[in-house]
This record gives C-alpha cells, structure tokens and sequence, in this order.
C-alpha cells in the first residue's frame, strides 16, 4: 500500500512525504533482513519487526522500485497521472530526456530521474525553458512541475 501512497505523493508534487515513505521502508526492511535474513510479508508498526510468512517476496518489490528511484543511476519515476511517450539515458547516465503528457489536475506534481552519482550539476529544462530540482540522495534528481494537462519534453543535461 505504500508503494500506491508514494506514487500519489509524486502526483501531487510532496516529494519529502515520497521520500520519507520510501527511506522509512528501505531502512526498516534492511534492518530485518540483516537481523533474521527473512522477507517478511509484512513489517509490525509498533515492534519494526518482520511477521507472517517468512518466504514472502512481494514485500521486496516495493523496496526494490524505490531503491531503484532514488539509486540506481537510469531510473525515472512518475505518478499515476504521467504518461511517457519517450525516454532516452545516454549511456553514462549523464543526459537524460523524454517525452510525456500529464493528465492530472493538480497544481504541481514529481518526476524523480536518477542520474549519475559522478556528476552533481545538471540543466534541466521543460519545453525549452530552464526550471529548477532538488538533488536527493547524491544522484535522483527531484523535479517538481507546475500542473496542467499537456504533452512536454524534458531534457536534463
């Protein structure tokens, strides 16, 4: 449920509430597997601690998505109400650029594109025109838009 959660939060451009779902999560299934090398199917809110089947791998889908969305250099992640047409990474991760059109009707909403760790200063522009990001995490670059239905291209460089 929090993978749907975390998506919604992109939608509506909370990118600290999307980020705190994720590390929160991240870190509370690193600390079980490393006490008990189990995938829990679920994790107790008040112990932290993994429960019911111990085989289970579906808790480690969610992990991984967002492992991949804040580490794993060539990732991009959208809300529900994105649709990409298009994405390219060249192949050291250092531009990156798509083509996508929003649906949704909220004010602002988040794509997360990870990047290279090795490069820290990037021009991200929107249909031609230069907008700012917040780097999280070394190398996921958070890039908040302003709402409004419509087809756009998004080039990092």
């Amino acid at each position: 449920h929090q993978w749907f959660i975390w998506k919604t939060m992109l939608d509506l451009g909370e990118t600290e509430f999307a980020h705190t779902i994720a590390k929160l999560a991240i870190d509370i299934w690193k600390r079980e597997v490393d006490y008990s090398y189990y995938t829990f199917e679920m994790v107790n809110v008040v112990t932290g601690r993994g429960g019911w089947f111990h085989n289970f791998g579906g808790l480690s889908a969610p992990i991984n998505l967002w492992t991949a969305a804040y580490y794993k250099p060539g990732t991009f992640n959208t809300g529900f109400d994105v649709w990409v047409e298009k994405q390219e990474f060249s192949k050291d991760n250092k531009a990156f650029e798509t083509e996508f059109r929003y649906y949704g009707n909220n004010d602002k909403y988040t794509l997360i594109v990870t990047m290279s760790d090795e490069k820290k200063d990037y021009k991200v522009t929107l249909d031609g025109k230069e907008i700012p990001y917040n780097l999280r995490d070394e190398s996921a670059l958070e890039i908040t838009v302003d709402g409004g239905e419509g087809t756009h291209k998004l080039v990092i460089e």
